[in-house]
């Protein structure tokens, strides 16, 4: 019987330290196991403590998604200490909560996984025209100059100093076999995925609009929240989230639909345990 064991170290695409390790028999995965490779020690830092010190200090885990682990102290003290929040202070924890989703879905589509299906250096193949006709019929935004982001393009692939791209995704400039998208849609995607780093930026001014600062929020505690609501304050946050929202509308949602024909053998992927 063939059998192998196949380990990815560190799997990325995620924050963290992790490593897959399956053992295949007959073409089938018989064993599987995941390992955390970096141990902190957050549970011994805790001990002894102030209770209430909790909500900033298990931020520091991740600075990514700080507000998660500060609300789920602070749900935890609320329920050691007996106290119900007001409602109001349950609306400002979810509107942090909320901006921080944001905030990470947005990272995870663009900056995390983009490059696996988009490639930018395949862009400097795209008909400009044709993109921007490309853009109206996919439904999709447009708030660049797509001629002089392929022009950028054009100077960073000539320098030739791809980075980390070298060797992974962007095989010595040319076009992998697994990417599969049009050069005009790789262009608008570069696109979007250079707007996306402002718009994460937008979902963190939430958060530090509403926490005090961002990351590792300060207004979230065991009761409630600190935050103070001013009609300033509120019309900051309005502006923004709807900023937010019309972006997420007009550019994620079509571009997903977009791209997502060309790769649908992804569908079957990771089928679970039904």
């Amino acid at each position: 019987m063939a059998k192998a064991t196949i380990a990815i170290d560190p799997v990325t695409r995620i924050e963290g330290h992790l490593k897959a390790q399956v053992v295949v028999e007959n073409g089938k995965v018989v064993d599987a196991h995941l390992t955390g490779g970096m141990f902190r020690g957050f549970e011994q830092i805790l001990k002894g403590r102030d209770p209430r010190d909790s909500t900033q200090i298990v931020q520091r885990i991740c600075g990514v998604c700080p507000v998660s682990h500060a609300h789920a102290s602070s749900i935890a003290g609320d329920k050691a200490y007996g106290i119900t929040i007001s409602n109001n202070a349950r609306i400002v924890r979810n509107l942090l909560e909320g901006a921080q989703f944001l905030h990470s879905h947005i990272l995870w589509f663009y900056t995390l996984a983009a490059l696996d299906y988009v490639n930018p250096l395949n862009a400097l193949k795209a008909n400009v025209g044709s993109a921007y006709d490309l853009v109206e019929a996919a439904g999709t935004s447009c708030q660049s100059d797509l001629k002089a982001l392929q022009e950028r393009l054009t100077k960073f692939a000539e320098n030739g100093q791809l980075s980390i791209f070298s060797g992974n995704w962007w095989k010595n400039g040319q076009s992998d076999t697994e990417f599969k998208l049009p050069a005009e849609l790789d262009l608008i995607a570069t696109a979007h995925y250079i707007e996306a780093l402002t718009m994460q930026s937008k979902a963190s001014e939430v958060c530090a609009l509403l926490g005090g600062k961002m990351p590792h929020v300060m207004t979230i505690v065991p009761g409630g929240t600190s935050f103070v609501p001013t009609e300033e304050k509120l019309d900051d946050l309005w502006s923004l989230v709807h900023e937010l929202r019309d972006w997420i509308k007009a550019t994620i949602i079509p571009d997903t639909k977009a791209i997502a024909p060309y790769y649908k053998e992804a569908l079957s992927f990771g089928k679970g345990c039904g």
